[in-house]
Parts: C-alpha cells; sequence; structure tokens
C-alpha cells in the first residue's frame, strides 16, 4: 500500500491482542486452552486505518477459551 506511506494511514496491530469489533473481523474461532477468551490468534488481512478512523477491518481467528473439567479427565 504505497499511498499509506504517504498519508495518516497506519496499520491496526492485531496478532496477540483482545479482539474487538471495531477494529477486527472475526471470520473464525478456535476453542483452545492455551489462550484467553477474545484474543486474536492469527491474522489473514491487515487491517488499515486512516487518520485515526477505521479504513479496512483486519480479518482474524479469535480463541474462544475451553477448560477442561475434572469429570471429563478422569473418563479420558
Amino acid at each position: 500500500m504505497l499511498a499509506c506511506k504517504s498519508t495518516a494511514c497506519e496499520k491496526i496491530e492485531a496478532r496477540g491482542r483482545i479482539s474487538t469489533p471495531n477494529f477486527h473481523q472475526a471470520v473464525m474461532m478456535i476453542e483452545s486452552e492455551d489462550f484467553e477468551d477474545n484474543k486474536v490468534i492469527e491474522e489473514f488481512e491487515t487491517g488499515y486505518l486512516l487518520n485515526g478512523r477505521l479504513l479496512k477491518p483486519a480479518k482474524v481467528s479469535v480463541s474462544k477459551r475451553v477448560v477442561k473439567s475434572v469429570e471429563a479427565a478422569d473418563r479420558g
């Protein structure tokens, strides 16, 4: 995006941050014990802001926290 270099356009940093619908478009939800809820796991397309306003949201995958219960661990 050459035009972004000469204007007030900036990338939205997504990976590892908490997902917000104002800046991220969740295209996939992944159940995980390793990540907390609504954490961006992967960024598929970069999002951009222009003069502080949303130009294009980042397309991301978001985590959904899964907690194993003691009963499930005993059965498995």
